[in-house]
């Protein structure tokens, strides 16, 4: 039995939409492919009295037709003619399988996709059985005069079925009697068009014009009827006598409309009068309504298939952007002329700017001379083996690569299968695609999984249950396991105790993304050695999907610490006591200088003396420096509790200092600072500090010939919890290459400069302290500002 997925109609064809709508139609429905029926309704298994749908479905189209001359001739003139139009209609007489023959209308709408035979729906509606046409034509001759009713002749009644009628109980026979202007129905006229009038007979129904067009002519059609009736002559010559064609909207006794057709011929009596002319009247208002109904389907189906026929389109427009997005080409192998045809935007290295699908033909020696020769060797034994030996069906897999291009193979995957066409002759295609990218990927994987595995820290990989899925070979000497994992158990209770040391870094980490910190793991053998850690969730579409963790050794760097602290506070102490040993020497050379002065009166001797002199002020103030350096580096600044300070008294005393040592009568200071500070002590003794020596740094760097000008402000941002102060003068500024390293010791950004290169670096020291931050911003030839933002609350606590 044909099936109809067979012709991809009930599942991926555009058709499938309607093709459940056709077979539920009352009129009977066939499916065709070609000659063969692949699908039918109830409606065309009652039609054709077959024994059942299976029956019908292993007969071919032609069988269901019924004509003296070749049935197949018939049919495929129908078929061909569908095709070429999209649809076709036709009155044809088809014969039943219990030999019954019947007049039907057949429409059929046809489904052309390219390189697939069409598909056919034949739609067919009973005009009449033959076999009761044939009786009713052939035993009347004439005019039946007794029961007032004309039958028809045969050819009149042929030209009748060809336009009028859907089914054989809604015609019958009438006369118009042209001399009395009456009408004789057949009484079966007035049963199916709903006349109930008490002057029918058993037989008919007479009325006059007048009366059946006032009583039963729809209004708007009553001129036109009766201008026709009454234009029928009995004197009109035998050149004018016409055969009538009348159709109109009947309104019924029930107050129904119908639609209704008269069809009649002149009778001439054997004298050469006419007094008759008889016929028939059909009603067709069930066949209008089906053929709107097929009408509607038709132009849906038309829009669907443009539809369809534009979605298709697309899709092979996406087709051509997904092969190209994954480098893959469509092959096919031509035995009769030994090429391969390839479609693809990229094949074997030739790189095209163009986009979409386009055809490139490879000859034999082409593929060899493109193809590594081991490679090549391989390809050859594939196709020899699939053209001479595989069975259709079979498929076959290779990876092969290209000759070097700029000394990097190109990878490609193929896949090959043989099947045979509809002709029978052995056909080889397949797919290719270039996975140089992914061959590259894996290398870089194995390089990575290869440094992982070199690695001296400890790396492993749990899945979202904490479950160990990896470990590198550092951690499985840790944990004093094999190389191979092959005691899971083992592995999976030492790996849970490695994470037990960081699991609170764990859970912050599967909170946050990630964890850095510090913790202490037992080694296998118990020795619990510091690591420092960090742990990572990786996630997709916010949910986790495994967790990685990297242990870093900090047992050397834990020794460097230590003696570096060591060593650092050797040397603390030994610049505390230098500084200490230093400090009553210079202080004694200082007196004794000015001593000097006083005794001495030889002016080239005072010159040398005022140059020891200034010599000797410079190392002492090198020495305050580095003790006062000493002594912020060993402070603690948060101790104790926070008092209350004036700002403003701090910036005075800064001022009054550096007159000391500065004649500073020409320089011109603005303050603004907040009054009250609630600090530490010990921070507000460093911040004096700071300030001392940005403002200091001002008075050094003023312009030559200009007045000094400082500007010191201090403010207590609330919103932020945290103090600002800003130094600004307009001194010499500085290029951005001296800016970046002006916080480092001993550096002078300017030769001039009778600094120690220690007071920036101070301040430095104080912001770290202080756990805040400093900003520079300078220009040269217009001066600087130093911005330092400090906290109101100790960070560290």
């Amino acid at each position: 039995m044909r099936s109809l997925s067979g012709v991809d109609v009930s599942h991926r064809s555009v058709m499938a939409p309607f093709h459940n709508a056709f077979l539920q139609l009352a009129s009977a429905v066939i499916v065709l492919r070609g000659d063969s029926i692949v699908d039918c309704n109830q409606g065309a298994v009652s039609l054709w009295q077959a024994q059942d749908k299976e029956f019908l479905l292993k007969k071919e189209g032609y069988q269901l037709i019924f004509t003296t001359k070749s049935p197949k001739a018939l049919f495929l003139n129908l078929k061909n003619s569908c095709i070429q139009s999209g649809s076709y209609r036709a009155d044809i007489l088809i014969r039943t399988f219990k030999g019954e023959i019947h007049h039907v209308d057949v429409s059929l709408l046809a489904w052309v996709k390219e390189g697939q035979e069409p598909i056919i729906y034949l739609i067919a509606t009973v005009l009449m059985p033959y076999k009761a046409a044939s009786k009713e034509l052939g035993s009347h001759k004439g005019v039946g005069r007794d029961n007032n009713v004309i039958t028809l002749k045969s050819p009149l009644y042929k030209e009748a079925k060809r336009n009028i009628g859907l089914t054989a109980d809604r015609y019958g026979v009438i006369n118009l009697d042209i001399l009395n202007q009456v009408i004789v129905f057949e009484k079966k006229i007035c049963e199916f068009i709903g006349i109930f009038n008490t002057n029918i007979s058993d037989t008919s129904f007479v009325i006059s014009y007048k009366d059946f067009i006032d009583r039963y002519v729809y209004q708007e059609d009553k001129p036109r009827v009766m201008e026709r009736l009454y234009s029928l002559n009995p004197n009109s010559s035998a050149n004018t006598l016409l055969k009538i064609r009348l159709d109109f909207v009947l309104v019924n006794d029930l107050g129904q409309t119908r639609r209704v057709r008269i069809l009649c011929k002149p009778l001439i009596e054997e004298d050469g009068s006419l007094k008759v002319y008889h016929g028939v009247l059909q009603d067709y208002s069930e066949q209008e309504y089906f053929q709107s109904k097929i009408n509607k389907y038709k132009a849906s189906l038309e829009i669907l298939i443009k539809k369809r026929t534009q979605q298709l389109s697309l899709s092979q427009a996406n087709l051509s952007n997904a092969l190209d997005f994954a480098n893959l080409s469509i092959w096919e192998y031509d035995s009769n002329y030994q090429v391969f045809k390839v479609s693809g935007k990229m094949f074997l290295g030739e790189d095209s700017e163009e986009h979409g699908l386009m055809d490139k033909v490879l000859s034999i020696s082409e593929i060899e001379n493109l193809l590594v020769h081991d490679d090549w060797l391989v390809f050859k034994d594939m196709m020899d083996y699939l053209l001479k030996e595989a069975k259709s069906g079979h498929t076959e897999y290779l990876e092969i690569r290209t000759k070097p291009n700029n000394k990097q193979y190109k990878h490609y995957y193929l896949n090959a299968k043989c099947t045979l066409d509809e002709h029978g002759v052995q056909k080889i295609h397949g797919t290719i695609q270039d996975i140089t990218q992914i061959k590259r990927t894996q290398d870089e994987n194995v390089r990575l999984i290869e440094m992982v595995e070199a690695s001296s820290d400890i790396i492993v990989v749990a899945n979202k249950e904490i479950e160990l899925e990896y470990i590198n070979k550092a951690g499985k000497v840790f944990m004093g396991l094999e190389d191979s994992l092959s005691t899971q158990r083992n592995a999976s209770e030492r790996f849970e105790k490695i994470l037990h040391s960081a699991k609170g870094g764990v859970i912050k980490a599967m909170k946050n993304g990630s964890w850095n910190g510090e913790a202490l793991v037992t080694r296998y053998d118990g020795v619990v050695i510091p690591f420092s850690v960090q742990i990572i969730a990786h996630t997709s579409n916010r949910q986790i999907k495994f967790i990685s963790a990297v242990f870093r050794n900090l047992v050397d760097q834990k020794r460097t610490e230590e003696d570096l602290l060591r060593k650092n506070k050797d040397l603390d102490t030994f610049l505390y006591r230098s500084s200490h040993d230093f400090r009553a020497p210079i202080t004694t050379l200082i007196g004794l200088g000015k001593l000097a002065k006083m005794e001495i009166k030889d002016k080239e001797a005072l010159k040398y003396i005022d140059m020891f002199e200034d010599q000797f002020e410079r190392l002492h103030k090198l020495n305050v420096n580095i003790t006062r350096l000493i002594g912020i580096d060993k402070a603690s600044a948060f101790e104790g509790k926070r008092v209350e300070f004036n700002s403003q008294e701090m910036v005075d005393k800064v001022i009054k200092e550096l007159s000391l040592r500065y004649d500073i009568s020409q320089a011109r200071f603005e303050t603004e600072a907040c009054e009250k500070i609630v600090y530490w002590p010990k921070a507000f003794e460093m911040l004096s500090i700071a300030v001392f020596n940005l403002v200091e740094n001002a008075i050094q760097f003023k312009k030559r010939g200009e007045k000094a000008f400082v500007k010191i402000k201090i403010e207590n941002v609330v919103q932020h919890n945290s103090l600002r102060i800003e130094v600004t003068d307009n001194g010499v500024g500085m290029p951005e290459e001296v800016k970046s390293r002006i916080f480092e010791m001993f550096y002078r950004g300017n030769l001039d400069s009778k600094g120690s290169g220690i007071g920036l670096f101070k301040v430095r020291k104080v912001v770290e302290k202080l756990n805040g931050s400093i900003e520079v911003n300078s220009t040269i030839g217009e001066g600087s500002s130093f911005i330092l933002k400090l906290p109101l609350a100790n960070k560290s606590t």
